[in-house]
């Protein structure tokens, strides 16, 4: 039993070592697999309190200098969060395509399920005729993608296309392209994930992604604290 799949030479004659680019060394593919979590996570977390501070006081809203009259004002965590928290998440999304290149969950593929899936789940439990057609179209919305990479190959969506050495993982025999992986499915050289690939793979997700949570949930407590 293999602990992860270590680069393997495509033969057994010596061959000249090749320069490694800055994007593809593992390291830097692992680093930008945690950031890229973390960032979304407390991002998207931050999202979540400022629609919900939104939808606390009838959702609408409104804040700044004006010369009308305010009738509700937006909760602070709204003024404060909203305007940067969708920027910061897009930022995760493109480092993680950029540099992550296909390791563990995808936020390419997530990050649009997620988003819509949460904000949906949301708008139902808003409740009224605009807030079930909302979130229904929402739910929608996040579950076609998703469904459409499952469809194309389950292990890609839990796994990734590719080890942290920018190797290709062997799939199952029906595994397509897709939005996440446009080549080919089983290049001769793909190789089967081992314990250490799945390790990577859900570590480097749950741990990343719980931290966003927690500093996120920290940093509204002490802006109510601040605020009470």
């Amino acid at each position: 039993m293999t602990f992860y799949s270590t680069p393997t030479p495509a033969s057994s004659e010596p061959a000249a070592p090749k320069p490694v680019s800055f994007v593809s060394r593992p390291i830097v593919k692992l680093l930008a697999y945690l950031v890229s979590w973390f960032v979304f996570s407390m991002s998207f977390v931050l999202l979540g309190y400022s629609v919900i501070g939104v939808m606390s006081v009838g959702g609408t809203c409104a804040s700044g200098n004006t010369a009308y009259v305010i009738a509700t004002q937006c909760p602070e965590s709204a003024t404060v969060f909203l305007p940067w928290v969708i920027f910061t998440g897009l930022l995760a999304v493109g480092l993680a395509v950029g540099l992550a290149n296909g390791v563990g969950f995808q936020l390419r593929v997530w990050a649009w399920p997620i988003l819509f899936g949460v904000l949906g789940g949301l708008f139902l439990l808003a409740g009224e005729v605009v807030g079930y057609l909302i979130g229904a179209m929402f739910i929608i919305m996040a579950l076609v993608p998703l469904v459409i990479e499952l469809r194309a190959s389950i292990q890609r969506v839990f796994l990734g296309s590719f080890n942290i050495f920018g190797q290709q993982y062997k799939e199952g025999a029906k595994a397509q392209p897709s939005f996440s992986s446009r080549k080919m499915p089983n290049p001769p050289d793909a190789v089967r994930p081992g314990i250490g690939d799945w390790a990577i793979d859900i570590l480097g997700f749950v741990i990343p992604a719980a931290a966003g949570l927690y500093v996120a949930t920290l940093w509204v407590a002490a802006l109510a604290a601040s605020a009470g």
